[in-house]
């Protein structure tokens, strides 16, 4: 009797664990390799370091991220680190 609950309970825990291996990567997004700290939730203006895009140029520093436009002489939007 012991050992029947002692194999149920082996055979529920391999279940648990055969499903967590499978799972689990679904669960965490891979990060590429040009990763940016500032860009990690997005670009919400698709800008690029691309300097025939004025109007919406991406400016990549330490510790922040912002794009530019270059007929206002604003950032369009900026992401500071905290």
């Amino acid at each position: 009797m012991a050992r029947e609950i002692l194999l149920r309970s082996v055979r529920a825990a391999l279940i648990v664990l055969a499903a967590l291996v499978v799972l689990l990567p679904l669960a965490v997004p891979a990060r590429a390799a040009d990763d940016y700290p500032h860009l990690l939730l997005g670009n919400p203006s698709q800008a690029t370091a691309n300097k025939a895009k004025q109007d919406n140029y991406l400016v990549k520093k330490d510790y922040y991220a912002l794009s530019y436009n270059n007929t206002n002489g604003n950032p369009n939007w900026g992401e500071l680190a905290t």
